[in-house]
């Protein structure tokens, strides 16, 4: 296949993946609508990805705050994170536009917050809470 050709077609992938990622950005907010209606929100527990500004544009119309949950930036962070850098770039904006209008924003380390802090996350709005658990008896 030439290099062209091979250029065109990470340009769809990631045009289908982004398509995927409205999709169900959509699905979603179409879902807390119907939610909400029989039973209103107080909050939503946003754990992000590629639908967290659906979300979050929802959440400001429907006057519902929300926090973002992070548990890893190296999904579009790391080099190593194996996506194409059109699919890196989609999901690091999607965060920022998701834990830009969040009430706080969660991360499960004191690692990952220094991240989100490096990443553009005000440091008062983050907030540390591990997730881990002690070894269970006769693990670990």
């Amino acid at each position: 296949m030439a290099a062209g050709s091979n250029r065109a077609l990470h340009r769809l992938a990631a045009s289908q993946h982004r398509r995927w990622e409205y999709t169900a950005g959509r699905d979603l907010v179409k879902a807390l609508r119907r939610v909400h209606q029989e039973d209103p929100l107080d909050l939503v527990d946003l754990h992000s990805g590629g639908a967290g500004p659906a979300v979050a544009a929802w959440s400001r119309r429907a006057g519902v705050p929300y926090i973002a949950v992070s548990h890893s930036l190296r999904f579009f962070t790391s080099r190593m994170h194996g996506h194409r850098w059109e699919t890196a770039l989609y999901y690091a904006w999607a965060n920022r536009k998701a834990y830009a209008g969040a009430r706080e924003v969660v991360a499960v380390s004191a690692a990952l917050k220094n991240e989100l802090v490096q990443f553009g996350v005000p440091e008062g709005k983050v907030l540390v809470q591990h997730t881990a658990t002690s070894a269970l008896n006769g693990i670990g």
